[in-house]
Order: structure tokens, then sequence, then C-alpha cells
């Protein structure tokens, strides 16, 4: 059996239960790359159906993948929930990702 290349932290699952209550029973969310920079990703989160291309983790309630296939390529995903005071969301990075603040490109000011 393989290791779970999905990981998701306490804060996150308590956040994405309360943005789940009313969604039917044990919905699916599909984390994906809405788009990349020249930082690197950016990852997105959907309510979506699974397929058998799909890395799937039940969390009990609700379930979450990805595709099989961006999990090698990525080498697996954090998914967490920020709080710092002035801002707040999700925050979720591939185990590859460039770190948060880590140098510019100089084109696109991210």
């Amino acid at each position: 059996m393989t290791e779970a290349r999905i990981e998701v932290t306490e804060g996150a699952l308590t956040e994405i239960r309360s943005a789940l209550e009313g969604k039917g029973e044990h919905p699916t969310l599909r984390l994906y790359i809405a788009g990349m920079s020249c930082r690197g990703p950016s990852w997105g989160m959907a309510l979506d159906e699974p397929s058998e291309d799909d890395e799937r983790v039940d969390m009990g309630d609700f379930s979450i993948v990805a595709e099989k296939a961006l999990l090698e390529q990525v080498g697996g995903v954090q998914v967490d929930y920020v709080d710092s005071g002035w801002q707040s969301g999700f925050s979720i990075r591939g185990q590859n990702d460039e770190e948060p603040g880590a140098g510019h490109c100089g084109s696109c000011g991210c």
C-alpha cells in the first residue's frame, strides 16, 4: 500500500467541513492546478466527481481527490488553512512548489 500523497491539516479539515455543510452526503473535493506563474502552480479546489485516474483520500464525511499523474509530478500536496489576522483562506502547496516569499522573476511582480 502506498502512502497518501494528499495531506490535510487540522485547521483545513475544520474549515472544509464547515464549507461543505449542506453539500450532500459524502461530497468529493478535487485539488487541481488552476494556472501557472513564474513562481509555480496556482492551486484550486472544487466539488467534483472522482474518476479512475484519481488518488482518493477518505476524510470520513468527505473525500479529497487529485489526479495520480499530477501528484506524481508535484510529489504530493498539502492543504492548510491560514488565518494571519489580515488575510485568511486555504493554502494549497505541492511538495515541489517554491517556498512562499522566495525570489521574484521580475517580469510579473509576483
